[in-house]
């Protein structure tokens, strides 16, 4: 028993340094965004500096344990150990990639809160609120002009001859994928981001 709690302990150990050291790496590619004029999108770019980071740090550990072979803190450590730590690292940045970088990068709700912070000072109506979204996220940050170039470099939009834009045969088949997950796990607690016509069949859920 002994033993097996030892074992554990190392595995969860390494598993925790492998993803603090990818994290880590993750970050300085975030700030170099070395692939910011090579991949546009930016969510496919963080995709990419997730792996990169995985592939770097269990690259040198293999390196380590192949040129220390004899130094017994690392005798535990073996290529189905050093192929965990790399799959974990991916899932665990991914997460908190989804949840940070990603969602504000996307979220009117943490704009709407960088705003008030930096206008700590004042007080604003519903009207100057949804007036600040328009000019300020909309109109400024450009955020319809991304979207756009967003789903064009996806696939999901075509654009007509004269400039005007429909969905693609392959943003038909995204939406309906999300709408057939949404049978079993709301994506939003708001039916309208999936439904604009709207859905008798998937009320608003407080």
């Amino acid at each position: 028993m002994k033993r097996f709690f030892a074992d554990f302990g190392l595995t969860v150990g390494y598993n925790f340094c492998v993803f603090i050291s990818a994290m880590i790496l993750f970050s300085v590619f975030m700030r170099l965004d070395i692939l910011q004029s090579i991949v546009t999108i930016y969510f496919f770019r963080l995709v990419i500096y997730i792996v990169i980071s995985s592939v770097v740090v269990a690259a040198a550990i293999l390196v380590i344990i192949t040129a220390k072979k004899n130094v017994k803190l690392l005798c535990f450590i073996d290529n189905k150990l050093v192929l965990s730590g790399f799959v974990i690292s991916i899932l665990l940045i991914y997460a908190f990639m989804s949840l940070v970088p990603f969602a504000s990068n996307r979220s009117y709700t943490i704009f709407s809160l960088a705003y008030l912070y930096e206008n700590s000072d004042k007080s604003f109506s519903t009207d100057e609120m949804e007036q600040i979204f328009i000019t300020g996220f909309v109109i400024e940050f450009g955020a319809t002009e991304y979207r756009i170039n967003e789903q064009l470099t996806t696939g999901y939009i075509n654009m007509d001859p004269d400039g005007r834009y429909r969905i693609s045969k392959e943003g038909k088949r995204f939406i309906e994928l999300l709408r057939f997950i949404d049978i079993f796990y709301p994506t939003s607690a708001n039916p309208s981001s999936l439904y604009p016509n709207g859905n008798p069949d998937r009320p608003l859920i407080n």
